[in-house]
């Protein structure tokens, strides 16, 4: 599954050529320029879904007179994620975003993330997950063409999905579905309106499972909770229209009745 991130990247390094002496230059310390004037590391998202409309802006980028580069820039990536949902609406998903350089090896740009976590501190609220944290890790890769090493850094975003709005739209109606089936049974047999209860009520079901379907993404690995709720709802609903069904038949037997036959007498008498 694809899902969109919007990031603030923040990148240091530094650049032997972008040192001056400040005693020369006024005392001037530090400046600001347009990062395409200047050297960039190709750090890219190894993970990603590519866009041809995704550029990356040309912020201004930080040089102090030592050489030091700070570069920050936002941009919304949009990044392959495979999805658990075997306990939705309460999942928890973990997202990789695997940052490394395109062209170079780790002996000309060595990878290193300046802290153990990302910085989620202005983190927008979504109205669908919830941030729980985002850890970075750094692992270096050795092929067997080339013997550079190949660092690269991967940041886990770990979300956990609000279930309030599948409670109340979903579970909640279902519950009452299986309730009302169980209530039918003390509608009288004579009654003719009671399998077209039982019937509606099927279809209801059947209606809620597709708009969970439509929701969730399409896996054959595993069945989700409230599907396997969804699945017994249907099996009640629809043993309850069989037994009405059953039940009329008997009640409305017509001039042809048969007496009881001895092993239905044994059990329902």
């Amino acid at each position: 599954m694809c899902t969109y991130f919007l990031l603030v990247i923040l990148q240091y390094w530094r650049d032997e050529y972008l040192v001056w002496d400040p005693s020369n230059h006024g005392d001037l310390r530090a400046i600001r320029i347009p990062s395409e004037q200047i050297w960039r590391p190709d750090i890219v998202l190894y993970n990603r879904q590519l866009e041809e409309d995704v550029v990356i802006p040309d912020t201004n980028a930080a040089v102090t007179y030592e050489g030091d580069v700070t570069w920050l820039y936002p941009i919304t990536l949009k990044s392959s994620c495979i999805l658990n949902v075997e306990q939705f609406p309460n999942d928890e998903q973990r997202c990789d975003l695997q940052f490394g350089s395109w062209t170079y090896d780790g002996f000309a740009v060595d990878l290193i993330n300046k802290t153990a976590t990302g910085d989620t501190s202005s983190v927008i609220e979504n109205e669908e997950w919830k941030l729980l944290d985002m850890t970075a890790k750094r692992t270096v890769a050795y092929y067997n063409c080339c013997p550079e090493p190949y660092p690269d850094v991967t940041y886990t975003v770990r979300i956990l999905r609000r279930s309030l709005y599948y409670y109340y739209y979903l579970v909640a109606p279902s519950l009452i579905l299986v309730l009302l089936t169980l209530i039918s049974f003390q509608v009288p047999p004579d009654c003719e309106e009671k399998l077209t209860v039982s019937v509606t009520m099927l279809l209801s079901v059947v209606f809620y499972q597709q708009l969970l379907a439509d929701r969730l993404p399409a896996h054959s690995g595993y069945i989700p909770i409230l599907g396997r709720f969804f699945a017994a709802t249907m099996f009640t609903v629809s043993l309850s229209s069989a037994m009405v069904i059953f039940v009329m038949g008997i009640h409305f037997h017509g001039p042809n009745a048969r007496p009881v036959p001895p092993w239905l007498r044994r059990i329902a008498l």
